[in-house]
């Protein structure tokens, strides 16, 4: 019956064909997402840093307004002081440095070379190389001796300065006793020529007045010839005692730099 019903309202109404629609959602943007800005974080400047960067601007001015000249005895030891004195300034502990920045393996008789170690943090130090105005991390330039202040170093100078003087001196003395005894030997060969002549033509002989005079005058030229023999042998003794003092005085140098190379 609600069927016939139903029929006979859509022949009475008019039949309407009616579908029913999904629902369509309505869209909406997708809202951008605006990340939100940090402020970037301030880097982190260690002392190590700090210290790195202000030992190498002291350098780097220092370079810019010295000027190294080995043969106006304005030298690397002097460069080298002057910048010591400026890292400490700063409140950076500082050492000057001696060696051989091209072989460090050399002995301290080889050492031709100073410069500056700043301690940049505990323990940690930087080569400061005052001729050249840079730091470095060189290993040639870690190693050798470091003295703490100038009073030290400077002693140090005047040490190697003495020690260069006398072994100078020592081969120069040692160049005229091996000239002296080359001029002994000849004189004393001379000499013995000398008497062996005598004693082969006058001595235990009878001699005739001519050969009595000619025995004189070879005595005097025996006499005479011994003279010299004294002279070049007392010169040969007095250079082998003045050599014997310097040695003496020269390992007394040692010990001392010795001592303050430890």
């Amino acid at each position: 019956m609600i069927v016939a019903l139903a029929i006979l309202a859509c022949v009475l109404c008019g039949c309407v064909d009616y579908k029913v629609e999904t629902p369509v959602s309505t869209l909406t943007s997708t809202p951008t997402l605006i990340p939100t800005l940090q402020s970037t974080p301030t880097p982190i400047i260690t002392e190590e840093k700090k210290n790195v960067g202000i030992v190498t601007d002291i350098v780097e001015d220092y370079y810019k307004t010295h000027t190294y000249r080995k043969y106006d005895l304005f030298v690397c030891a002097d460069m080298a002081i002057d910048v010591w004195d400026m890292v400490e300034t700063q409140g950076i502990n500082a050492e000057i440095a001696v060696g051989n920045a091209d072989n460090p393996n050399a002995n301290w008789t080889e050492y031709n070379h100073a410069w500056v170690l700043a301690e940049v943090s505990p323990g940690k130090w930087l080569a400061l190389e005052t001729t050249g105005g840079y730091a470095t991390y060189d290993k040639n330039y870690y190693s050798g001796y470091f003295f703490r202040n100038p009073r030290e170093f400077k002693r140090y100078l005047e040490l190697m300065k003495e020690y260069n003087a006398h072994i100078d001196g020592i081969n120069d003395l040692q160049m005229e006793y091996s000239d002296t005894y080359d001029e002994w030997v000849r004189v004393a060969n001379y000499y013995e020529d000398l008497v062996s002549e005598y004693n082969r033509r006058y001595a235990g002989r009878s001699l005739s007045p001519e050969e009595y005079q000619a025995s004189l005058d070879l005595q005097s030229k025996i006499y005479a010839q011994y003279a010299v023999v004294e002279r070049v042998s007392g010169r040969a003794d007095q250079l082998v005692y003045t050599i014997n003092e310097k040695n003496k005085r020269l390992t007394e140098i040692i010990n001392e730099l010795n001592e303050l190379l430890t």
